[in-house]
């Protein structure tokens, strides 16, 4: 009960998105698929020469799936849910809970 009671903020991150889209990420799968798409695209490259490199790569690849599923009628984030990130304090509460984790993983 200790571990899930000191988790559940964490596990409740999701909360944070706009209701519109929170269903999409109740579980996992959608995340570990294109964090499996990043991983397969990273490793053709294998050694970046610095870590803008990467980031670039990861946003040209991140762009990608969002053409591809916008396309597909399957588009995650549209126009109107930027604008909901931008009015509310999704995006700082999102920055915060991210440097929390960023702190902890510094920690270990």
């Amino acid at each position: 009960m200790k571990t899930l009671d000191e988790g559940f903020e964490d596990a409740m991150t999701v909360m944070a998105l706009p209701k519109t889209i929170r269903r999409l990420f109740r579980t996992s799968n959608k995340i570990e698929r294109l964090n499996r798409e990043l991983k397969r695209r990273s490793d053709v490259i294998g050694v970046f020469s610095n870590d803008e490199s990467l980031l670039r790569l990861m946003g040209v690849v991140l762009i990608e799936e969002n053409e591809k599923n916008k396309s597909a009628g399957k588009a995650t984030f549209s126009e109107n849910t930027y604008r909901m990130f931008d009015v509310s304090s999704v995006k700082d509460k999102l920055h915060s809970i991210a440097e929390e984790q960023r702190n902890l993983l510094k920690a270990l």
